[in-house]
């Protein structure tokens, strides 16, 4: 199974090690659930007019059999000029 994750650029800090990071959690509980390999492919978003195209971009390139598409509450609480 394919996972392609939509996420910001906090999943790529060294301050976690990568078998305890969200997705590669993730990955073992569904591997256990379903019995199925999963490969997590993450891609950093940021909100803009091209992130539909981009996306479109990846769905035909990695083929995912799941999308995860994460909200972050930086985009509408931070304030910037």
């Amino acid at each position: 199974m394919k996972v392609l994750k939509l996420c910001t650029s906090d999943e790529f800090t060294s301050d976690v090690p990568d078998e305890e990071r969200a997705y590669r959690v993730a990955e073992r509980v569904i591997a256990e659930a379903t019995g199925e390999s999963v490969e997590t492919v993450l891609k950093p978003i940021w909100p803009s007019a091209e992130l539909p195209a981009i996306i479109e971009r990846w769905m035909t390139e990695h083929q995912p059999d799941l999308v995860l598409f994460v909200v972050s509450p930086f985009w509408m609480t931070f304030e910037s000029v």
